[in-house]
């Protein structure tokens, strides 16, 4: 849930005990918004790696940055009357995060979420991307958007599964018969501390 969501300090782990009561089964009379995302510390080595900045080596001071962005994005988004038509509110909204809804310690249950990532997008009203900066002007395809910085081989669309989790969101668009894809970009404001853009 939403409201769980945003007391947190860090970005749970679907594994912590602690964050237990985060976790819950899909329910249709709730909306869902699934965070589309590259990893701000990836790794080959899955007990290093971690979807924000853990304020390690050249991220330092950067702790935290990608759950400002989604708990910033989140309430944007609700309140946006063209995003968000019929004024669904903080509480009856869960996230989706595959950090915290996929199990990253057993790796057969983990290639069973990975393997459900689309059906996981198919069921949420929303996706939001937290990054990096805007799209330039006139490159409005998902493969444009910043990821962790303007670096092309870290851009958002560079990656097959977050493209893939676009395309999922935009074919539900087609079929829902809605006017746009409802997929939304969060991102701060270089040298601008605490503003965001959506």
């Amino acid at each position: 849930p939403f409201t769980k969501f945003q007391t947190l300090h860090e970005l749970p782990r679907r594994s912590d005990e602690k964050k237990e009561t985060m976790y819950q089964s899909f329910d249709p009379k709730r909306k869902v918004i699934f965070i589309s995302h590259v990893w701000f510390e990836p790794s080959l080595v899955p007990e290093t790696a971690h979807p924000d900045f853990t304020d390690k080596g050249q991220t330092k001071g950067r702790k935290g940055e990608k759950l400002a962005l989604i708990k910033e994005g989140v309430n944007l988004l609700l309140s946006d009357n063209t995003a968000n038509p019929t004024g669904c509110k903080a509480k009856d909204v869960d996230i989706w995060l595959d950090f915290g809804c996929i199990d990253q310690d057993d790796p057969t249950k983990q290639a069973a979420g990975v393997g459900s990532l689309l059906a996981y997008v198919l069921q949420c009203e929303w996706i939001l991307i937290p990054g990096a900066g805007p799209l330039l002007p006139g490159e409005l395809t998902v493969d444009k958007v910043p990821g962790i910085d303007e670096n092309e081989e870290k851009m958002y669309g560079a990656r097959g599964w977050t493209r893939l989790e676009s395309m999922g969101a935009f074919m539900c668009s087609v079929l829902r018969r809605q006017h746009q894809p409802p997929i939304y970009n969060i991102y701060r404001k270089k040298g601008v501390d605490g503003e965001y853009v959506f």
